[in-house]
């Protein structure tokens, strides 16, 4: 099966408008692993590989792909008899902050709808609309059409964790190994990024630059990472883009990809 499939959801954070400086950085390698997937724009966009691990310790994540490994069918069902609408909207949010109370097919359908239909593709954000135009609304559907059984068939043979980060690059580093490593934003506030902190970014470094395999890492450019790069004798990209803050402003931001091998 060829790649070049696009993420099933729009997460916040994703690397969708990367993709082009990413993929063709990406080395040979027997072992593809994500230990950060969020949206997954990165593994899906790429070929596969022989073997497939993605991991991401928010539960909500994994068990949408779990369910689209498994369940396939009904979940497509339930997305494309779910119109945009703030009240379905509502009920995904509900079924996320009360997941005991429903299957895990219903929760993995609230997570596509509150990702969708959320600005930003952030979870528990507001419910995204526009007043002079219809893009949300065809955004929306069209995202809905491209729900396909592409999406089960990817995932088929595809190692699904929901593990810490680190203990995932620990447990199939190999020389064959190739980690693609996008972690949230250390001391961030935004949404479902918060948590994540200075010393958890330090012992990513740490685990980084002690690795058999290659790593290709997205993140900001910082004084620590900085020092990691050179002490390590890493490589950079830099790379500018443009970010909506809100409806009606933008903001640039650097980027940097950062690996242990030439790029």
């Amino acid at each position: 099966m060829k790649g070049q499939l696009t993420t099933p959801i729009t997460y916040y954070g994703g690397k969708q408008k990367m993709l082009k400086h990413i993929l063709p950085l990406i080395p040979q390698h027997s072992l593809y692993c994500e230990p950060f997937l969020g949206g997954g724009a990165v593994f899906w966009a790429k070929k596969p590989s022989p073997v497939e691990v993605i991991n991401d310790l928010d539960g909500r994540i994994t068990n949408f792909y779990k369910v689209c490994q498994s369940d396939f069918g009904a979940l497509r069902t339930l997305i494309l008899a779910t119109p945009h609408s703030r009240q379905m909207h509502r009920e995904a949010e509900r079924a996320l902050k009360y997941p005991d109370l429903y299957s895990d097919l219903k929760r993995a359908w609230a997570f596509y709808v509150q990702t969708q239909q959320g600005f930003g593709g952030q979870l528990f954000g507001g419910w995204g609309y526009e007043r002079k135009t219809n893009k949300s609304s065809l955004k929306i559907y069209n995202k809905r059409s491209r729900f396909i059984k592409q999406f089960q068939q990817r995932l088929n043979l595809v190692q699904i964790e929901c593990n810490d980060a680190l203990q995932v690059i620990k447990s199939r580093d190999t020389e064959q190994s190739f980690f693609y490593v996008d972690p949230p934003y250390f001391n961030s506030d935004c949404a479902h990024y918060s948590g994540y902190t200075i010393d958890d970014y330090k012992a990513l470094l740490d685990v980084l630059a002690g690795l058999k395999g290659k790593f290709l890492l997205s993140s900001y450019p910082s004084d620590i990472l900085m020092e990691y790069a050179k002490n390590n004798g890493w490589y950079m990209k830099r790379f500018e883009s443009r970010v909506a803050v809100t409806h009606l402003t933008v903001k640039m931001k650097t980027e940097v990809l950062v690996a242990n091998y030439p790029i």
